[in-house]
Formats: C-alpha cells, structure tokens, sequence
C-alpha cells in the first residue's frame, strides 16, 4: 500500500474519516447559512430604506392633508362671504323694486285715469264730427 492509502486506512479505523464528512457538511451548512444571512441582510437594507422612503412620503401626505384641509376652509369662507355679498345685494334690489312698486301704484292709476279720459275725449271728438258733419251736409244738401 502507498502511503496515502495507509493513511486513509488509519483515518478509518480511527474514526476520523466520520468526523471529516462531518465537518465538510458542517463547512458548506455554514456557507449556505453565511449566503442565506447576506441575502436576508440585503432584504432588511432594502426593506429600511423603503420604510424611510414611506415615512417621507407619509409626512408629505400629512403635510398636503393639512394645506388641503386649510385650503378647502379658506373656499368655503370665500364662498360664504361672496353669498351674503349677494344675498344682501338681492335684498336691496327687492326693497328698490318694493319701494318702486309702491310709487309706480299711484302712477299706473294716474295713468289708467288718463287713458279713460283720452278714450272719452276721443268718443267726444268723434261724436261732434258726426255732428259737424252732418250739420255741414245739412246745410249745403
């Protein structure tokens, strides 16, 4: 036997052999594990710096939340003053149109009185144009 054989040989009868197997596959469940525990660190950098990313987008969504909320009172308070701006502004048109309606009263009666008596100055004149008419065709018939 060579020499390498003759070792082998004793490495098996001493029961080394075993433990070399052993410590192979314990070496590459290391490795894996070593592997393992580099990708589940990049994961966990990922994850972090995600998270961080969330967070800032999180606090301007906040931060938008609050300027829009601010922004909607400020309308409603706009909208809310042009409206009793308007509102008012109605209510003195009616009160013009009221006041308006109460002197044009008087004026429409003023006005139907002068149209009844032009209609009866009209009846009038066309009655003593028969008249004259027929006075006038009695004379020269």
């Amino acid at each position: 036997m060579k020499s390498p054989e003759r070792l082998e040989l004793l490495k098996e009868i001493a029961g080394t052999r075993t433990y070399d197997e052993r410590r192979k596959e314990s070496l590459k469940i290391m490795s894996d594990t070593d592997k393992r525990s580099s990708q589940i660190e990049e994961v966990i950098t990922y994850i972090e710096t995600r998270l961080g990313e969330l967070e800032e987008e999180k606090q301007e969504l906040m931060e938008f939340q609050e300027c829009d909320t601010e922004r909607r009172g400020l309308e409603y308070a706009i909208y809310d003053k042009e409206l009793k701006a308007a509102e008012a502004k109605l209510q003195r048109i009616k009160q013009v149109q009221d006041g308006n309606t109460g002197k044009t009263g008087p004026m429409r009666q003023k006005l139907a009185e002068r149209k009844n008596a032009s209609q009866a100055a009209e009846e009038e004149l066309k009655s003593l144009v028969m008249i004259v008419t027929h006075l006038l065709s009695s004379k020269t018939g």
